[in-house]
């Protein structure tokens, strides 16, 4: 990096995936930066490309939707005018996720379903395939379509099983968990998630060990053990401090809310809601943050107790 060296974006390429699951997210913007800037110096369009597909897929990790939808656009523009198919079907599927989270199923269908014709049609890596396989499958669930999500799940798992990739398998198990949650087989759910948490933290994947252990919460929420549940969620946050994963840590105060809800604590309620809240509307996230808003205010107004902050 400090020699400018033209194949430097290389490196950051592939070390950015490990610094990713390891939540060292503000290392890994400032070295795609920096290699951004090489790229761009010796006008290598395809390293540009990829530093911006890298800064997108972090900047999303992180929360930033803005930034990394910036940088998504930028590297898809790039790739098609390339002419690389496996780079606009990667953006893609990272526009699919960023979409997900943001609320929009509409368009992101449209890029997942993008993305998984462009590999299948390239015949690509198997693994593309499966990531593809997967985030089509996490529409149909949101959308209740939940046969037609299994058998997405299970393809993914299938691929990733004979490639023998562990965190494909766990992120598997983690969709699986998800959907039979949905439908009410609570028992196959946490085998599920507990399958995955193990595989996370064999692998030190910090932002999905800590998203695993807020849907074990879930479950032990439902099942009155509250106790536990407050365990997992306080195990979710300090992971998700650590990483600064700010719409995790949003979606634990939610949850936390939830439990001091379960034991009567109103002031724990309007505490744990109104952080949750305030972060959504950082993040730009503001029907989330609408709704949790209106239910925080509904409590409170059932409850007796003052409404302002």
């Amino acid at each position: 990096m400090a020699t400018a060296y033209p194949q430097a974006w290389r490196v950051i390429y592939a070390l950015e995936y490990y610094q990713r699951i390891r939540g060292f997210y503000l290392d890994s913007i400032e070295l795609e930066e920096l290699a951004l800037r090489i790229a761009e110096s010796h006008n290598d369009r395809l390293g540009q490309a990829g530093m911006c597909f890298a800064l997108g897929v972090t900047y999303t990790r992180m929360g930033s939707y803005e930034l990394a939808g910036q940088n998504l656009e930028i590297a898809l523009h790039t790739f098609e005018m390339l002419g690389e198919p496996p780079g606009q079907a990667m953006v893609h599927n990272e526009l699919a996720k960023m979409a997900t989270l943001q609320g929009n199923p509409a368009i992101a269908r449209e890029h997942a379903q993008s993305a998984l014709s462009i590999f299948t049609e390239m015949g690509s890596n198997t693994l593309d395939i499966g990531a593809a396989h997967r985030q089509v499958g996490i529409l149909d669930r949101l959308e209740g379509s939940f046969d037609s999500a299994r058998l997405h799940f299970q393809a993914a798992a299938r691929v990733y099983e004979i490639r023998g990739q562990r965190r494909g398998i766990a992120s598997c198990h983690r969709e699986l968990g998800l959907l039979d949650h949905e439908i009410g087989c609570d028992d196959d759910a946490r085998a599920h998630f507990e399958a995955a948490v193990s595989l996370y933290q064999d692998l030190g994947d910090a932002a999905y060990e800590a998203e695993t252990h807020q849907s074990i919460a879930v479950l032990d929420l439902i099942v009155g053990a509250l106790e536990e549940a407050r365990q997992h969620l306080e195990i979710a946050m300090e992971i998700n401090k650590r990483i600064t994963n700010m719409r995790g840590q949003a979606d634990v105060y939610v949850e936390l809310g939830n439990v001091a809800k379960a034991t009567g604590n109103d002031a724990e309620v309007r505490e744990f809601w109104g952080k949750a809240a305030s972060i959504y509307m950082q993040l730009n996230l503001r029907t989330k943050a609408d709704k949790l808003g209106e239910q925080l205010h509904s409590y409170l107004r059932d409850s007796g107790m003052e409404t302002s902050s």
